[in-house]
C-alpha cells in the first residue's frame, strides 16, 4: 500500500493522466514500452507510430491496466520506490536508441540479426524490496 503520495503532473494534458491510483489519480499513463498514452493510444508518437515521450519513475501510473484484477494486468501496480524508476530508465533509454536506429539510420536488426523493436516493460526485480 502506498500512503502519503500525490501526483504532481499538472503540466501534462488531462487525457494523459490516470483517473485513479495512489493519492486519487493524476499519474501519467503509459504502454508496455513506457511511452506516454492518452485514451489507450500512444501520445506524442512519430509518423511511424513510435512513442517519443516516456514516463519513468514516480510520475507514471506504475502499472499497465488490462482485463480483470490488477494481478492479471500486463504490469500490475509497482511500488513507488526508487528501484523501479531506475529499471524503467534503462528500458526507456534503450527504446530511444533503438527508435533512433530504426528511423534515422535505417538499421532494422540488432547485432545478432534479430528484428530491432522497442523493448517492453517487465516486473522490476527489486520492486518488492523495502
Amino acid at each position: 500500500v502506498c500512503i502519503g503520495v500525490k501526483a504532481s503532473n499538472y503540466f501534462m494534458p488531462k487525457e494523459t493522466l490516470s483517473a485513479r491510483g495512489p493519492g486519487g489519480g493524476g499519474w501519467i499513463t503509459m504502454d508496455m514500452t513506457l511511452a506516454v498514452t492518452a485514451n489507450g493510444k500512444v501520445w506524442g508518437a512519430d509518423e511511424q507510430g513510435y512513442g517519443r515521450i516516456y514516463a519513468i519513475g514516480d510520475c507514471n501510473y506504475g502499472c499497465v491496466e488490462g482485463e480483470g484484477k490488477p494481478d492479471d494486468w500486463p504490469i500490475p501496480p509497482i511500488p513507488k520506490i526508487s528501484y523501479p524508476g531506475e529499471e524503467e530508465a534503462v528500458i526507456a533509454t534503450r527504446n530511444i536508441e533503438k527508435i533512433d536506429k530504426l528511423v534515422f539510420r535505417g538499421v532494422k536488426t540488432d547485432a545478432f540479426g534479430y528484428p530491432l523493436k522497442p523493448a517492453t516493460m517487465h516486473w522490476p526485480w527489486g520492486a518488492g524490496m523495502f
